[in-house]
């Protein structure tokens, strides 16, 4: 079985992934990560998948004809962060008007949720590389290949003392849905849904909610 889902479900979707397997020994899943709006096209163009995760309702609405009743199962916003020295000196969300700042492309949920929190707040990063997911945000911040990132708090969460996290005030936050279905054409169909039910499920919400995820 093969699941595409969201950079910033890696560590989330991996553990439940491990947990399903064992109490299956009949299922391998493969899981396939990546920016969402990457995903979704390469499940329009005839990609073998059989669940898809998405990290925003846009993404899914892109295949809404190949999938299966999609459901929401979580929320996450965004956060600014900069590398653990903080050589840049980031001082707070609006210093990525002027350290050099990494974000998603805006292809990608994080990417289009970043252009949404900069015209809200009504500011102009100094951007300095558009990256296809969060996960090569954080790497290129953590890495200090630039002074400041803008990420999922999830993501912020996981890294730990490995980068400085600045929040981003509520008025020009981004909230972003997470939603996740079964791909119609999937030849693994009663797993798929097996899996998309335990996801879904109390042990499915205690790993999310572990890594920071907010309820649907």
């Amino acid at each position: 079985m093969t699941i595409s889902a969201a950079a910033s479900l890696n560590t989330a979707i991996t553990s439940l992934a491990e947990q399903f397997e064992a109490e299956h020994p009949d299922v391998e899943i493969k899981v396939n990560f990546g920016g969402s709006g990457a995903l979704a096209e390469q499940i329009a163009a005839g990609a073998p998948v059989d669940i898809f995760a998405s990290a925003s309702t846009f993404s899914m609405n892109q295949i809404l004809n190949l999938v299966e009743s999609p459901k929401t199962f979580a929320r996450n916003q965004l956060i600014v962060i900069a590398p653990a020295l903080n050589t840049g000196q980031v001082k707070d969300y609006k210093s990525i008007q002027n350290v050099s700042t990494v974000v998603c492309t805006e292809s990608a949920p994080c990417g289009a949720a970043a252009q949404k929190f900069m015209s809200k707040a009504g500011m102009t990063a100094n951007i300095v590389s558009l990256e296809p997911d969060v996960t090569y945000v954080l790497n290129k911040v953590i890495t200090d290949e630039a002074d400041a990132g803008i990420v999922y708090v999830t993501d912020a969460l996981a890294a730990g003392t490995e980068v400085m996290a600045f929040p981003i005030p509520p008025e020009f936050n981004v909230t972003t849905d997470y939603q996740i279905a079964v791909i119609k054409d999937s030849n693994s169909q009663s797993a798929a849904q097996e899996f998309l039910d335990f996801f879904l499920g109390p042990t499915g919400v205690d790993v999310l909610q572990s890594e920071g995820f907010m309820s649907p």
